[in-house]
This record gives structure tokens, sequence and C-alpha cells, in this order.
């Protein structure tokens, strides 16, 4: 069973550091995904991926005083356009947020060797290769830039174009869902 979350983790990428519209620049950022799974029993090295549902910011600025035109998000084959009514009036300056879900058979399936494994005594051979094996308590496990957003923005400064282009690295953040924690244990005795 998986559960999805969200955190806010944000991954700003501004593409247009520089520019002589440092006030507006064109930035997307996303939130980590979270998924709580259940303890693996050992030898099942693959987890298929639930749909992944991201949440993003867009800031929308040109350079130069040129006005957004459209806007393009691609990850994995998911994609997501805006036009110039869509943007709406970039002297509003107001960001734009979104979602886009990623749907699992656009996903490979993540390799986890060890993480999250169900106890038990008679478990050996996940161990045996002499890594560190860890267990339910383990709690979380981070899997950077496992996917990646690619943004284009289309502006328009009188009769000429520029497209700019930015990518942003997008984390899964897995969550064991254990059994509860003990109570910590302290070094007085009475």
């Amino acid at each position: 069973m998986f559960v999805i979350a969200c955190i806010t983790v944000l991954l700003l990428s501004p593409a247009t550091r520089g520019d002589s519209n440092a006030g507006r620049p064109f930035a997307v950022a996303a939130e980590s995904v979270v998924l709580e799974i259940e303890p693996r029993r050992a030898g099942r090295n693959f987890l298929e991926l639930p749909p992944l549902q991201y949440r993003f910011r867009l800031e929308a600025g040109c350079a130069d005083g040129g006005q957004p035109e459209s806007f393009a998000l691609n990850v994995a084959d998911t994609r997501l356009t805006l036009d110039q009514a869509q943007l709406g009036d970039p002297a509003l300056g107001a960001a734009h947020e979104f979602t886009l879900t990623v749907p699992a058979d656009q996903l490979a399936p993540v390799a986890l060797t060890s993480f999250c494994l169900a106890p038990d005594t008679d478990n050996t051979a996940a161990a045996s290769d002499g890594a560190r094996r860890q267990s339910a308590a383990d709690g979380e496990l981070l899997i950077q830039d496992a996917l990646a957003a690619h943004a284009s923005l289309l502006c328009k400064s009188g009769a000429s174009q520029r497209i700019t282009y930015l990518s942003t690295p997008l984390d899964i953040r897995l969550v064991c869902k254990g059994p509860p924690a003990r109570p910590a244990v302290t070094g007085k005795t009475n």
C-alpha cells in the first residue's frame, strides 16, 4: 500500500541569471513527493511506483522587457502547456501554481536492495553481500534526481522571440511504515 504526500522542498532553477530583468526571472520550483511503503520481504529488490503527483510553482518572467507567450513542462512522457491567456499579465507578477501527475506506466521501478525490509530471522541472504542491512526502523530514503522536469518559456519582445530552457531535478522520499518506534533508552539508573 502506498500513501502519497508532498513536502515542500523548493528547487529553484532560475534561467535568467544576469539578465537585465533580474526582478522577474524564469524559474520553476518543485515539491518532493513522499511515498509511504510497507516493509518488504527480502529478495524483492524492485519497487513499482504508483502515479506521482508533483506540485510546481512557476515564475514566468522574460528578459529585456518581453512578454511570456507560452510555457511548456515535460516530466517523463507527461506534458503541460500554458498559453499567453493562461499565463496572464506579467506586470501583475503573479506566480502560477499547478500539479502534474506522472502515470505509473511512465515510471521505471526503483531498485532497493535493503531498505524497509520486514523483520525476519531467517533472512540472512539479504545481508550476505556485506552491505549494511537496513530494516523497517531505518525510516526514510531520499532518491535524489529520480526524475527531471524540463521547461521552456517562449517570450516575445517587439518583433523578436526568445525561448529559454531549464531543467529541475525531482526527488522522491520513501518512508518506511514500520512498527512504532521503541521508546528511547537512557543511560540513567536509579
